[in-house]
């Protein structure tokens, strides 16, 4: 799950529970700015306790496992830059630039 799926389920969850921003925040004790921040992924650093702390009083809970992105090597991109100047190279003497 990455911030904009944790702020998509923390906003679904509100309102399914038929809360606004402001009571959640008041439940919790932050701003009602820290809980749409928070579901709109436009935060600068939130620490963990706020948001372990929204999602149990929303009754959701954080799990950690496996990323599923990675970062690419340099291997990768001098791949990916490659394949990309062989296409290019092709659709120049196909006499298609770009």
């Amino acid at each position: 799950m990455d911030a904009i799926e944790l702020g998509d389920a923390i906003k679904a969850a509100r309102k399914a529970q038929r809360l606004t921003q402001a009571e959640l925040a008041l439940r919790v004790g932050v701003s009602r700015h820290t809980i749409m921040q928070l579901e709109s992924n436009t935060y600068t650093d939130l620490g963990i306790r706020k948001v372990m702390n929204v999602l149990t009083a929303l009754g959701l809970s954080l799990q950690v496992g496996p990323s599923k992105l990675r970062r690419p090597t340099l291997e990768d991109v001098y791949e990916e830059n490659e394949r990309e100047r062989r296409e290019r190279e092709a659709e120049f003497r196909k006499g298609r630039v770009r």
